[in-house]
């Protein structure tokens, strides 16, 4: 249903095919009155393999594994304790490696940002961060993967900015919400009628 769709694994190439995309129709961007666009931009960091792009800085001299990159069979592994693997600083290790990750993926949404504001849309952009599921680290014995229910996968950000409905700052920790919320939100803010089988709801109307 895009008009426009451009896949490929590397979020580098992804951000840059966008920043692409919005130079080339910048003026056309601004000429549609601020509305009428509907960009996802997909990122697949932070996700294993945690990649370390600066072994110069995460060094971790004193792990049995020292600066790999971290694998989903090495993260496995780890989280699951595996006698002889790896030890205390290989975990502290993985835990920097992948926080790096989410500073790095924070890096290139920035650079879409920037593009926005440069072409002076920025303040009337609606915004949604979302991820799909959150990530383990041994908090409980043998919890990895995607389909459990403890709140290291379910616990996830989303995250709407949506200047014409929600004040800026604001934050709701009283109760539940799904991405199966973004399509109706969406839709509501746009003033679209939000279809029957939509099994989430606007986050607007809550």
């Amino acid at each position: 249903g895009f008009d426009v769709y451009f896949f490929s694994d590397d979020e580098h190439l992804v951000t840059k095919a966008l920043l692409d995309f919005l130079g080339t129709n910048q003026k056309n961007l601004v000429q549609a009155d601020h509305g009428g666009i509907f960009i996802w931009h997909h990122m697949g960091e932070p996700h294993t393999p945690y990649t370390n792009r600066t072994p110069e800085v995460l060094s971790n001299p004193e792990g049995l594994l020292g600066p790999i990159d971290i694998t989903a069979g090495a993260h496995l592994r780890m989280v699951t304790g595996e006698p002889g693997y790896a030890n205390a600083a290989d975990l502290e290790y993985m835990h920097d490696v992948y926080r790096w990750e989410a500073v790095h993926s924070d890096s290139l949404l920035a650079q879409a940002l920037a593009r926005f504001q440069w072409a002076g849309l920025l303040d009337d952009l609606n915004i949604v961060f979302a991820s799909d599921h959150g990530e383990s680290f041994g908090e409980r014995p043998n919890t990895w993967g995607h389909t459990h229910g403890y709140e290291t996968c379910i616990r996830t950000p989303l995250i709407f900015r949506l200047p014409k409905h929600i004040p800026p700052g604001s934050h709701e920790r009283t109760s539940l919400a799904s991405n199966l919320d973004i399509m109706p939100t969406l839709l509501d803010v746009a003033g679209a009628r939000i279809p029957e089988f939509c099994e989430g709801r606007s986050l607007i109307a809550a």
